[in-house]
């Protein structure tokens, strides 16, 4: 199958089989990376102007549609997408010159942001090594080389390799999304979750769903909100370090609680969304939500 890029597109389209939206397409004219491009991303070459028609395909039911969209590139930059050649002819030519200066230098400012990211990477895949090839998890605390790795709790708690590159990978994923949501100027953040919970229970958990990260990501829910009472019930769980997507709530239970502890999770990573609780049947549905959706349709899911 190849590698291939991820176009997002200006607008929705609708698979004609189930009715979902479409809101990408992917190609293999570029260098395909595994990229995900927006209109005014550098995308080629600056001597690169053409267009590139892709279909449409459902991520939901895995069909073509029979429609076909076209991405214009400009210069290698991203100009727009449509619907069809025509209005993606017109829009070759659109950028001036100080436009496509500008963007062409956000690009390389954004590829210093990825060399970045990268070297990061490479220094948390040289301390797996060293954390678990070395076994420093099993010297004591006071050991210098253990001591070393004390600033970071990357891996405390974490009791295999494959554990922490599993918690490493679906952090990443979801900080991606994130990123990308506020690249697409995302203000509000719209969440729900399925536990019929009362107001003021003492010891509370939800899986708290967020439909464009759980389908970017793949995951059966984006985050667990839960208080240490309810923590401390589970033996397994009692004292072992949580993922960074298990947020710790510290009061009882409430629909506020759980927008205000997001939004606190999310303020202390520099995303200035603002969450909104919606009911599950006014979502798109995705993860597990989504499976339990097929099995049983018309069953409401009290919140």
């Amino acid at each position: 199958m190849g590698l291939f890029d991820t176009i997002i597109l200006e607008k929705k389209y609708h698979c004609s089989t189930c009715g979902r939206g479409i809101e990408s397409i992917q190609v293999k004219d570029f260098y395909p990376y595994l990229n995900t491009y927006r209109v005014g991303d550098c995308i080629s070459e600056p001597d690169d102007i053409r267009l590139v028609k892709a279909g449409l395909y459902c991520d939901s039911c895995q069909k073509f549609t029979g429609q076909h969209v076209y991405a214009a590139v400009d210069h290698g930059i991203l100009a727009g997408t449509a619907g069809n050649m025509e209005e993606a002819k017109n829009l070759l030519g659109t950028l001036s010159i100080e436009k496509l200066l500008l963007l062409h230098r956000s690009a390389n400012k954004k590829h210093l942001a990825d060399v970045m990211k990268r070297n990061r990477n490479i220094n948390y895949l040289e301390n797996l090594c060293a954390w678990y090839g070395k076994e420093l998890y099993k010297r004591d605390k006071s050991d210098p080389d253990r001591r070393w790795f004390l600033w970071d709790f990357e891996f405390e708690g974490i009791d295999t390799p494959l554990e922490a590159l599993e918690a490493f990978v679906t952090r990443e994923q979801i900080i991606n999304a994130l990123d990308e949501l506020g690249e697409n100027n995302q203000v509000i953040l719209d969440i729900y979750y399925l536990e019929d919970i009362k107001e003021g229970e003492e010891a509370w958990s939800v899986d708290v769903y967020q439909d464009y990260i759980n389908n970017r990501c793949g995951l059966q829910w984006t985050w667990t909100v839960i208080n240490q009472k309810e923590l401390d019930l589970d033996e397994e769980e009692r004292g072992k370090r949580q993922p960074e997507w298990v947020i710790m709530g510290d009061k009882p239970f409430s629909k506020q609680m759980v927008i205000d502890t997001i939004e606190k999770w999310l303020r202390n990573r520099h995303y200035n969304f603002t969450v909104r609780l919606i009911e599950p049947e006014q979502a798109e549905g995705s993860g597990m939500y989504k499976e339990l959706k097929k099995r049983d349709p018309g069953k409401k899911h009290a919140q």
